[in-house]
C-alpha cells in the first residue's frame, strides 16, 4: 500500500511538473510582475501548495487579470495545489476552468496540458476511462505539434491509468510506444526520459515479475548516473527500497531507502521525502529495531506536516502509535492516537487504518467494548477496500457525487470571474453567490433530514432481523432438544430390549443347566438302587454303564456352545485377563454368570457345594478379587 501511494504521487509530480513548466504553457501575461508571480507559484505549488493556493487566490481576486491564458495558468496551478492538499472537489473545479479558459485561447499547447492535468485528478478519483480519453486527447495535439517530449508525458499518463485498470499488458505496450519515440534521442533529456520509462515498466512488473522490475530499475539507474540526475534517483532508490521490504528483505531494502532518504534531504524534496522516511520506519521495525523505526517515523510525521501531506501524516502516525504500543508506552501511543482522530481524512483505507490504531489501543487499556466497537468499523472500512464489487460502486457514487458538485463551483467559480471582468456588476453577483450558498446549506439540510429517516429505518430493520434471528434459533434449539429426547428414547428402548434378550437367554441357559442337572439326579437314584441289588456282576456292568452317563464334559460341550452364542467374547476376555485360569475355572465363572445358586452348580458338575465353595475361593484367589466383591456381579460387566 505504501508503494501504491507513492506510486501515484510520483506520477503525478513528474506531469504536473511538466505540465506547469513555464515553457510548456507559453502564456502571454502582459506584466512582468504576473511572470515573476507564476514563475514563484511554479516553485512553490508543491513544497508549500496552501502558500500557492494563497498566491493564486490573491491574483485572481484582485481582478487585474484579464488575460485567458494567465488566467488558465492560475487555474492550473490552483488546481495542483488543491491537489497535494487532497481537496478533489476544489481541484477539478479549477482544472474544468482552465481547460474551458484554454480553450477560449486557441492555444493547442495550453489546451493539451489542461487535458493532461484533468487526467491526474481522473486516475486519482479512479475514473480510469476518463483520464485514458483526456491522455489521449492530449496526445493527438503533441503529435501535430511534434513535441517529443509532451508524447512521451502523455504515454506516461496512459500507460499510469492502464495500470490501475490492472491492464498491465496494455501499460507496458504503451511504455514501449515511448521508449520507440525516445530511440534516437541521446541527448540528457532524452535519456532521462528513457530511464522514467523504464522506471515506469518496473512499477508495473514489480508485484508478478520482481526480479524483472529490479533488472529494469538497474537500468534506469544506469541511465540516472549517466545523466547524473540525482532527484529521480532518489525516487528509484525509494521504488528499489519497496520492493526489496515486500520481498521480506529489509537489509537490502534499507541499503536503498538510506540512499533515497539522502539524496531527497539533498535536493529537499520534501513532498517525497515522508514516504520513504516511513518506509524507513517500517523497514527498522522489520528488523526489530523500535529505536530507530521510532526516530525515522517522527522525522516522516514532521516532514509530512510541513508540506500538508495528511495522507503520510495519518499513515506515520499510526505506525509510529502501533510501535508504541508493542513496546507499552501506553501515554506517547495515546497522544499520537489523539492527533490521528483529529485528521479529517477521506481516503477508506486510512480511516480503516485509524479504526485499528483505536481498536489497538482499547485493547491494551482493557476496554473491551469500545475495542470491538472499533474493530468492527476497521472491518467495515477494510472490507469497502479489498470488496471489487462496493469498490465499483462507491467510484460510481463519488463520480455522481463529484460531477453535482463540480456543477456548483464551477458556478461559483464563473460568478467570480464575472465579479471580477465586470466590476459594474458585483452587487449581482454577490447575491447570486449568497443566494446559492443558502440553497447548497438547504440542500444539506434536507440531505440530513433524509440520513436521519433511513437510519431510523435501518435500526428498526435490525430489530427486526435480531428478532427473526432470536426466534429462528429459538426453534433451532427446540428441535434439537427433541432430537435429543427422541434419541435417547431409541437408546434406551434398545437398551431394554438387550437386556430382556439377555435375560431370556440367561433363562434358556439356566433350563439348559436344570435339564442336566436333573439328568445327572435320575442318574444318581438309579445309581443307588443297583447299589443294592443282588446280583454284583450284572449290576456293576450297569452301574459302569451309569457312571459313564455322568460325562460331565458332553453335558458341558452343548452348554458352552450355548453360552457362546448369548455371551461372545466372555471366556476369551477372561482368559486374556486372567492366564492362570483352568478350563475347570472358566466352567465354574460361566455358572456363577448366569446366576446359578451353589447347589445347583454341584449337582451339575456332580460333587458336593462344599466343594463348589472351596472352587470359588480358589477362583477368587487367582483372580486376586478382594471378599466383599460378588462374582456375579462382576462377571456381568465381562462380555
Amino acid at each position: 500500500m505504501l508503494f501504491f501511494k507513492h506510486s501515484v504521487l510520483q506520477v503525478s509530480l513528474l506531469l504536473f511538473a511538466y505540465i506547469l513548466s513555464p515553457d510548456a504553457t507559453a502564456a502571454q501575461t502582459g506584466s512582468r510582475a504576473e511572470d515573476s508571480l507564476l514563475n514563484h507559484l511554479s516553485n512553490t505549488y508543491v513544497r508549500n501548495p496552501r502558500r500557492a493556493v494563497s498566491i493564486a487566490d490573491s491574483l485572481l481576486r484582485s481582478g487585474t487579470i484579464t488575460n485567458n491564458e494567465t488566467l488558465a495558468r492560475l487555474s492550473l496551478y490552483m488546481g495542483a495545489s488543491y491537489y497535494f492538499l487532497s481537496k478533489t472537489d476544489s481541484c477539478i473545479v479549477y482544472l474544468d476552468t482552465a481547460l474551458a479558459l484554454s480553450k477560449k485561447t486557441g492555444n493547442s499547447r495550453l489546451i493539451a496540458n489542461s487535458y493532461n492535468a484533468e487526467a491526474i485528478i481522473h486516475v486519482f478519483l479512479g475514473n480510469y476511462n476518463k483520464a485514458l480519453q483526456m491522455n489521449k486527447a492530449a496526445l493527438n495535439i503533441y503529435r501535430k505539434l511534434k513535441d517529443t517530449t509532451a508524447m512521451v508525458n502523455s504515454l506516461k499518463g496512459i500507460s499510469n491509468a492502464f495500470f490501475r485498470m490492472e491492464q498491465n499488458d496494455s501499460a507496458i505496450r504503451t511504455n514501449i510506444q515511448a521508449l520507440k519515440i525516445l530511440k534516437n534521442r541521446s541527448d540528457t533529456t532524452g535519456l532521462n526520459y528513457k530511464a522514467g520509462v523504464m522506471m515506469s515498466i518496473g512499477n508495473i512488473l514489480m508485484d508478478k515479475q520482481p526480479q524483472s522490475s529490479i533488472s529494469y530499475y538497474l537500468e534506469a539507474e544506469r541511465l540516472f548516473n549517466k545523466t547524473g540526475n540525482e532527484r529521480e534517483l532518489a525516487r528509484l532508490y525509494h521504488n528499489l527500497g519497496s520492493l526489496y521490504f515486500d520481498l521480506k528483505k529489509p537489509d537490502t531494502a534499507l541499503t536503498f531507502l538510506l540512499q533515497s532518504v539522502k539524496l531527497k534531504k539533498s535536493y529537499k524534496l520534501l513532498r517525497n521525502l515522508s514516504s520513504s522516511l516511513l518506509l524507513l520506519g517500517e523497514t527498522y521495525k522489520m528488523l526489530n529495531k523500535p529505536e530507530k523505526a521510532t526516530k525515522y517515523l517522527k522525522e516522516a510525521v514532521n516532514t509530512a506536516q510541513q508540506v500538508d501531506d495528511g495522507y503520510y501524516l495519518t499513515l506515520s502516525m499510526v505506525t509510529l502509535s502501533g510501535i508504541y504500543l508493542d513496546r507499552n508506552d501506553i501515554d506517547s501511543a495515546k497522544m499520537y492516537i489523539g492527533k490521528i482522530n483529529k485528521l479529517r481524512v477521506e481516503s477508506p483505507y486510512l480511516i480503516s487504518e485509524i479504526h485499528r490504531i483505536n481498536s489497538d489501543y482499547y485493547q491494551h487499556q482493557h476496554n473491551y467494548k469500545e475495542a470491538l466497537a472499533q474493530y468492527k468499523l476497521y472491518k467495515a472500512f477494510d472490507d469497502t477496500v479489498t470488496d471489487e464489487k462496493v469498490t465499483k460502486t462507491t467510484l460510481e457514487l463519488e463520480k455522481k457525487y463529484q460531477t453535482q458538485l463540480k456543477e456548483k463551483k464551477n458556478q461559483q467559480l464563473k460568478n467570480q470571474l464575472l465579479i471580477k471582468q465586470h466590476k459594474e456588476n458585483q452587487q449581482k453577483q454577490y447575491l447570486i453567490i449568497l443566494v446559492s450558498g443558502f440553497l447548497v446549506l438547504i440542500m444539506v439540510v434536507l440531505l440530513l433530514i433524509k440520513l436521519l429517516r433511513t437510519r431510523s429505518k435501518s435500526i428498526k430493520w435490525l430489530k427486526q432481523l435480531q428478532k427473526t434471528e432470536k426466534e429462528k434459533a429459538r426453534l433451532e434449539k427446540l428441535k434439537h432438544e427433541q432430537q435429543i429426547a427422541s434419541e435417547k428414547t431409541i437408546r434406551k428402548l434398545q437398551e431394554e430390549k438387550h437386556r430382556q434378550e439377555i435375560e431370556l437367554s440367561n433363562r434358556k441357559l439356566a433350563t439348559l443347566a436344570m435339564q442336566i442337572m436333573n439328568k445327572n439326579q435320575i442318574l444318581r437314584e438309579i445309581e443307588t438302587k443297583l447299589k443294592t441289588a443282588d446280583n454284583q456282576n450284572s449290576l456293576r456292568n450297569i452301574n459302569n454303564l451309569i457312571k459313564t452317563s455322568f460325562n460331565f464334559d458332553k453335558n458341558w460341550d452343548m452348554l458352552k456352545k450355548h453360552f457362546e452364542k448369548v455371551h461372545p467374547g466372555f471366556f476369551t476376555s477372561l482368559k486374556n485377563k486372567y492366564p492362570n485360569l483352568t478350563d475347570y475355572d472358566l466352567r465354574l465363572a460361566a455358572y456363577l454368570k448366569i446366576n446359578l445358586t451353589t447347589k445347583e452348580i454341584a449337582q451339575i458338575i456332580n460333587v458336593t457345594p462344599a466343594a463348589i465353595n472351596k472352587s470359588r475361593q480358589r477362583l477368587r484367589k487367582k483372580m486376586n478379587l478382594p471378599g466383599q466383591v460378588d462374582f456375579r456381579e462382576y462377571f456381568s460387566n465381562i462380555d
